[in-house]
C-alpha cells in the first residue's frame, strides 16, 4: 500500500457505522495491539479530549519519554497519530493499513483509525500513548493504562442523561488504573464516575475547584493557576484551564506510580496544546475568536467566556459540522448569556433572551460531516438574526463590516482551520 491508497482506506471506513466488541477485535488482533507494551493514556468524556491528549503528551515528551498521540479530527490521519510529537512516518501507517485491509471489509473508521494507531505507537517503540477515545469501548484492546481522563461530560444533542454519558466514558475503568476527571465535572456525572470506580476497583482522582486560579477573563486571555504551576495557556475559557487541571493530576498520577516526572516537564509540557483545539484568538484588532464547537455544552461555554469579558456586540459566522441537534446547539448558544438563576418562563422562549449576539451568518463549511447552511440556519433564525452566505469568505467580509466588539467564528474544526488560513 502506498500513502495515497491508505488514506483511500480509511476514507472507506464510515463514519457512525455501529460496532460492538466482537466485531472490532478482529481489528486489533491483526495489529497484535494485545502484546503491545505500550502504557496507554485514554482521554474521554463530551468536550476537551484533544486539549487534553495533547498537554498530556507535552508533559510526557518534555520528561523525556517517548511518548505517541492520536487524536480525532478533520486533518489526515497521518497528522493526527503523532510519535515524538511529529506526524507517523507514512511507511508505518502503510504497514497498519495494509494489515487491516487483509482482515476484511472495512470497518466502522473509529476502530480502523485507533487500531492503526496502536500499530504505530507499538513499531515506534513508545514508552506511552495518549489517545483519544470517540468510543471508551475500545480502551478494553489496551493491555495496559496505568492512568486515564474524563473530560467535561454535558449534553451532546444526543439525548442521553449526564449518567448515562457518564457511565459511557467509565467503559474504559479497569482495576488499578486512577481516573482522573475535571473540577468542574455536574454533579450527575461525578456520582456515576464514582460508582463505577468503586465496580472497576480503580482511584477517582477529582481536582479541586479551589485549587484552580483564574485570571485575564475581562480580555479574553487567560493566565492558569493550579495547585502552584502556572500557565500561560493559548485558549481562552474556564474549560481550558479546567484541562489543564486534569493534565497536572494526570501527570502526578504518573508520578505516584514510580514514572519520573518532574515540575519542570508539567509547566513546559502544558502550554504547548495547539491553539486550534480549543477557543483562540485568529486577530486581537478587530478581536476576531475561533471557537472550535459543535455540541450544546461547548456553545454555553462559548456565550459563558463572552459573557464574562463583557461584550456588548458580538457577530457570528457559523458552519457546523458533526452536530447531532443544531436546533439544540443553538438554543444552548441564546440561553448561556443568561445565568440559571435569572432564567424565567420568557426569557427560556426562543428569541427572547437578551444577549449580545447582533447577527449570526451561516456557511457550509468544507467537510464531509458538513450541516447544510440551509439546515442549520432554519434552527437558527428562531433564536438570532440570520443570514446564509455562500462562502466563508463573503461570510466574514460581512461580519466585519458590522463592526462588532468581537467577531466569532465558530462551528467544527474544519470552518476554524478555514477562518485561520484567511488570516495567515
Amino acid at each position: 500500500m502506498n500513502l495515497q491508497q491508505t488514506n483511500d482506506y480509511f476514507m472507506s471506513c464510515l463514519v457512525g457505522v455501529p460496532y460492538g466488541r466482537t466485531e472490532a477485535k478482529p481489528y486489533f488482533d491483526a495489529v497484535q495491539c494485545e502484546k503491545s507494551k505500550v502504557q496507554y493514556i485514554g482521554v474521554a468524556g463530551t468536550a476537551g479530549k484533544t486539549a487534553v491528549v495533547q498537554m498530556v503528551a507535552g508533559i510526557l515528551r518534555e520528561a523525556g519519554f517517548s511518548c505517541g498521540a492520536y487524536t480525532v479530527g478533520v486533518l489526515p490521519i497521518q497528522q493526527r497519530i503523532e510519535i515524538g510529537g511529529k506526524a507517523v512516518g507514512a511507511k508505518e501507517l502503510e504497514a497498519a493499513a495494509a494489515k487491516l485491509s487483509k482482515v476484511g471489509e472495512a470497518p466502522a473508521r473509529t476502530v480502523a483509525e485507533l487500531a492503526a494507531a496502536c500499530a504505530c505507537f507499538t513499531a515506534a517503540g513508545c514508552k506511552f500513548a495518549v489517545v483519544e477515545l470517540p468510543d471508551p469501548m475500545l480502551a478494553g484492546f489496551f493491555p495496559n493504562m496505568p492512568v486515564c481522563a474524563v473530560t467535561q461530560i454535558g449534553e451532546d444533542g444526543s439525548g442521553f442523561s449526564l449518567e448515562r454519558l457518564a457511565h459511557s466514558a467509565a467503559a474504559m475503568m479497569r482495576k488499578d488504573c486512577t481516573v482522573v476527571t475535571t473540577p468542574a465535572q455536574a454533579k450527575a456525572a461525578v456520582s456515576e464516575l464514582i460508582v463505577c470506580a468503586a465496580k472497576a476497583e480503580c482511584e477517582l482522582k477529582v481536582p479541586e475547584m479551589d485549587d484552580l486560579e483564574l485570571s485575564g477573563g475581562k480580555r479574553l486571555l487567560r493566565t492558569v493557576d493550579y495547585g502552584g504551576y502556572p500557565f500561560l495557556l493559548p485558549h481562552i475559557g474556564s474549560s481550558a484551564a479546567e484541562n489543564a487541571a486534569i493534565a497536572v493530576e494526570v501527570a502526578l498520577a504518573l508520578w505516584r506510580k514510580g514514572y519520573n516526572i518532574e515540575d519542570d516537564p508539567i509547566l513546559e509540557g502544558v502550554p504547548k496544546v495547539s491553539g486550534e483545539c480549543g477557543m483562540h484568538f485568529l486577530r486581537q484588532r478587530p478581536k476576531i475568536v475561533a471557537a472550535p464547537c459543535h455540541k450544546p455544552m461547548q456553545a454555553v461555554a462559548l456565550a459563558q467566556v463572552l459573557a464574562a469579558a463583557k461584550v456588548d456586540r458580538v457577530c457570528v459566522v457559523a458552519g457546523l459540522s458533526n452536530c447531532m441537534d443544531t436546533e439544540a446547539f443553538f438554543a444552548a448558544l441564546e440561553k448561556g448569556f443568561i445565568p440559571e438563576k435569572d432564567q424565567d418562563e420568557k426569557t427560556k422562549m426562543a428569541g427572547m433572551s437578551e444577549n449580545p449576539i447582533d447577527k449570526v451568518y451561516v456557511v457550509t463549511p468544507d467537510d464531509e460531516d458538513a450541516v447544510p447552511a440551509e439546515d442549520a440556519e432554519a434552527d437558527a433564525r428562531f433564536h438570532f438574526e440570520t443570514e446564509i452566505c455562500d462562502t466563508l469568505e463573503t461570510a466574514m467580509a460581512k461580519a466585519r463590516e458590522d463592526k462588532a466588539d468581537v467577531l466569532v467564528v465558530l462551528g467544527g474544526e474544519a470552518i476554524c482551520r478555514a477562518a485561520a488560513k484567511l488570516f495567515k
